[in-house]
């Protein structure tokens, strides 16, 4: 069996993509819509396990993946799915930071969006309080100028130290784009696209069509494809980012 880990910031698209890694054959999900580590008491209790805790995970993460691992093999499974978030990732520890990584027959995917179209979504989700399935295109929002900021510096920082990590333990790695799935209108176009991406680590999922039939697919909840029509003050921000050579976000 083969670990396949999706590194994360929220709000970039995750849950939609493993909502296509359960629609394949031979796939198991661990957490749709959170992480394995913020979700340890529900991934726990699915496989009944109840002699170890959140803190438990927390402290032990490879020895908790360990753990899962061992509940699922010699099932039909062929590929694991988890979520990690980029931020959990980069708090652990360096020698635990190389042993995920380099766990037995695991991959690495890291999804990517544009940074200022992930943090306008967050504060959108969160002012509507859903994170999923809602439609918040009629909403325009004052965008913290400052604030949003200091999130993509951090953003940056967090995926040139990842992507430096993986260099330096030798790690393939795919990248996948947020905007190139989803410039795909139908769900199935998506899937194809994501499925041929794949292919790069050596990963050839198929679709079961069953499964793909059952599950309620997230959606984009912004349909708007301009900045322009996301925030209030669009002219202030383009103002800033043009002096501080990040005008790029807007396109």
């Amino acid at each position: 069996m083969q670990n396949i880990f999706v590194l994360f910031f929220g709000r970039t698209g995750s849950s939609y993509l493993m909502q296509v890694f359960k629609s394949c054959h031979k796939t198991k999900v661990l957490s749709a819509y959170g992480e394995i580590f913020t979700s340890i008491d529900i991934i726990l209790r699915s496989f009944n396990i109840d002699n170890k805790n959140t803190e438990w995970a927390i402290n032990n993460p490879i020895e908790y993946l360990d753990l899962i691992n061992n509940k699922i093999k010699n099932t039909n499974i062929d590929y694991l799915f988890s979520k990690i978030q980029i931020k959990y990732f980069m708090n652990l520890s360096p020698d635990q930071q190389s042993r995920l990584i380099n766990y037995p027959d695991s991959k690495i995917i890291i999804i990517k969006r544009n940074i200022l179209d992930t943090y306008i979504s967050e504060v959108k989700a969160k002012q509507v309080n859903k994170m999923s399935m809602v439609d918040t295109s009629d909403i325009k929002i004052h965008l913290d100028i400052n604030d949003f900021l200091e999130y993509y510096k951090l953003v940056i920082s967090y995926y040139k130290r990842l992507t430096e990590l993986l260099r330096e333990n030798n790690k393939k790695y795919l990248i996948l784009n947020y905007e190139d799935i989803h410039e795909n209108r139908l769900n199935v176009d998506k899937i194809n696209y994501i499925l041929e991406k794949l292919k790069y680590l050596d990963l050839n999922l198929n679709i079961n069509h069953d499964m793909y039939k059952s599950i309620n697919f997230v959606f984009k909840q912004d349909r708007n494809t301009s900045i322009k029509n996301k925030i209030l003050n669009y002219h202030e921000l383009n103002k800033i980012l043009t002096i501080e050579g990040l005008k790029y976000l807007l396109n």
